[in-house]
């Protein structure tokens, strides 16, 4: 009798879900395949001439005229297009003791 409601407890604990969890970021590390190239956004940052302007068709510096695999992820989960980051340039550090 002990087996059988232990059985019974089990089961009903994996059963029971816990609910989905939201999310608010998606991170992809990866290599050529979901980098679609950043050197427009760091020659905006540093104010110098794009070395590599968008040619038709591409737009914003990307260097892919389409979805790459990490926007459609974000697409399938938030149902919106992923944005890339723009983060400003690092100044350079010159205290290393203090870990800047």
């Amino acid at each position: 009798m002990a087996h059988l409601r232990r059985v019974v407890v089990l089961a009903f604990v994996c059963l029971v879900s816990p609910p989905a969890a939201a999310f608010s970021n998606l991170f992809v590390f990866g290599d050529s395949i979901v980098d679609a190239g950043n050197t427009h956004d760091l020659a905006i940052a540093f104010g110098v001439t794009d070395p590599t302007p968008a040619a038709s068709g591409y737009f914003d510096g990307r260097f892919t005229n389409g979805l790459n695999p990490a926007d459609v992820l974000s697409l399938s989960i938030t149902g919106a297009n992923s944005s890339p980051t723009r983060s400003p340039p690092i100044p350079p550090c010159t205290a290393f003791r203090q870990g800047c």
